[in-house]
């Protein structure tokens, strides 16, 4: 993300500070973990000592900035679909279930685009997902949940006090997966769609292009049968 909007001269002394750190908790000084990621150790450890306490906040550094920007990005989406999934009321089995897949498809993306595996497992990955995937606190959840009571994707987003950052993400996520092969989509009959690994195919192909045409039955079986959540709306981004 930073090198598609700074030149290689600008991206020096840059550094992303990522992690499982919801504003509402970290304003009141709640134990907090972070990690801060720059190609040059040199600055993460600047930005390390400049917001490490011995109170409430620790920062730890790495060297992956891609895979720290992409996981802390992907995960939106899959936090967007984990709210869609508590709206749609398939209880918190599916939802563990959904949140350790969508781990495996944040994995899948950040390595393909030359990050590292173990940046996933850590706090910029995993941690931040699993606060943003189950949290009140997350706007993505919270936006997923609406649109999993019925409420439309575009209002969602659209009347949103803050950027639901999952709804775009996924579009992109899905775009990523086929670029470069991740996803198998298996389409027979119309009433037959099936979606395969990745998360993101089936999700997709629900929240974007609404294959099925059956609305929040046709939804629901869909996710069932595939855990990937899925709603009946068209286009995020387009009314209707």
């Amino acid at each position: 993300i930073a090198e598609e909007i700074f030149t290689s001269s600008e991206m020096k002394g840059f550094v992303t500070l990522s992690g499982p750190s919801h504003a509402e908790e970290v304003i009141k000084r709640k134990l907090t973990l972070l990690v801060a990621a720059s190609k040059n150790i040199k600055d993460a450890e600047l930005v390390q000592q400049i917001f490490s306490n011995n109170t409430y906040m620790r920062v730890y550094t790495s060297t992956d900035i891609l895979g720290v920007e992409v996981a802390g990005s992907v995960k939106n989406a899959i936090a967007l679909i984990s709210g869609v999934c508590a709206g749609l009321g398939l209880g918190e089995n599916a939802r563990a279930a959904l949140i350790d897949r969508g781990a495996l498809e944040i994995i899948r993306i950040v390595a393909v685009l030359g990050g590292e595996k173990d940046t996933v497992y850590g706090l910029a990955g995993i941690g931040d997902l699993i606060v943003t995937a189950s949290s009140m606190n997350s706007r993505n959840f919270q936006a997923g949940l609406k649109i999993g009571q019925g409420q439309n994707v575009y209002d969602v987003v659209r009347d949103s006090k803050m950027v639901v950052e999952g709804a775009r993400v996924l579009e992109s996520a899905h775009h990523i997966a086929k670029k470069h092969n991740l996803l198998v989509i298996r389409e027979r009959k119309k009433d037959e769609f099936m979606a395969a690994d990745p998360l993101f195919a089936a999700a997709a192909c629900c929240v974007l292009y609404d294959p099925l045409g059956g609305g929040r039955p046709a939804a629901l079986e869909l996710l069932r049968c595939n855990f990937a959540v899925l709603c009946l709306c068209r286009h995020p981004f387009q009314k209707g």
